[in-house]
């Protein structure tokens, strides 16, 4: 273990590394302020600079050094950043929410929330070679919660008609996965074979199950949902059942052996 360090002040935390070594996340400063900070094996730890505003945290560098993170601007908001060595730190244009802290950064890629001209909230995915895609919608506001290393992303929908899992993929739009025949769907996770877990649910008498989809193709045409009911122990069970978190990738379980 290896002490990495501060900038001066009591805290510091790292937030990321990548496969060269090279660390970033956030420490403080003499005078209390938060300032994210790369660092390396030759150099030790250097602050970055900010947008503008008093402080910044990273959240993502990825193998070339490329990192985001949120920086305050100078009118005191949460701006979205990206930082090389080359061009120093810059502002995405991405939305920043309250609930950041629970969208996903994976390899880079960030997924969000934002207000249309209209008013309805998009779901949207950046990535560094496309920038901001609004995922679109389907009669309502949208939340994503989980994206694939195939940039398949689901979520929910919160339509006039209660809440509803969706599935988007640029290939394909952005799609209902319908509720079982129940009143509400939520999708919380898919992994690299675009097998997607979540919850359905019925609002009179209030209950949730659990429900997986577990086909080799996704097929948008089918509504393929698993009822997970002949995997609980007992009815019981089934009775607000918390919502699965994820669902893992097969190639994740090739090397598991009993000890």
């Amino acid at each position: 273990m290896q002490n990495l360090g501060t900038l001066g002040g009591n805290i510091s935390l790292a937030r990321s590394i990548n496969d060269k070594g090279q660390v970033t996340g956030y420490a403080y400063s003499l005078d209390g302020k938060k300032h994210a900070f790369i660092w390396t094996k030759e150099s030790g730890m250097q602050k970055l600079d900010t947008l503008g505003g008093i402080g910044s945290d990273p959240r993502y560098i990825d193998d070339t050094g490329f990192i985001i993170g949120l920086s305050e601007s100078t009118d005191g908001t949460s701006h979205v950043f990206q930082w090389n060595k080359e061009q120093g730190m810059q502002n995405l244009g991405v939305p920043a929410q309250d609930n950041w802290d629970k969208n996903p950064f994976i390899k880079g890629q960030i997924l969000g929330t934002f207000k249309t001209p209209q008013g309805a909230t998009h779901a949207y995915l950046w990535t560094k070679e496309t920038g901001i895609q609004d995922l679109g919608d389907l009669g309502g506001d949208g939340t994503p919660h989980c994206i694939n290393s195939k940039q398949q992303i689901v979520g929910t929908l919160r339509t006039k008609d209660g809440n509803r899992a969706f599935f988007w993929s640029k290939e394909q739009g952005l799609h209902d996965l319908g509720t079982l025949g129940l009143d509400w769907s939520r999708a919380t996770s898919i992994n690299n074979q675009g097998q997607i877990t979540g919850t359905v649910g019925s609002l009179a008498p209030w209950w949730v199950k659990s429900w997986n989809w577990v086909g080799k193709k996704l097929d948008l045409s089918q509504k393929y949902f698993l009822d997970l009911k002949k995997y609980a122990p007992s009815e019981a069970a089934l009775w607000f059942a918390p919502p699965p978190l994820a669902v893992n990738n097969p190639e994740d379980n090739k090397n598991d052996s009993a000890d």
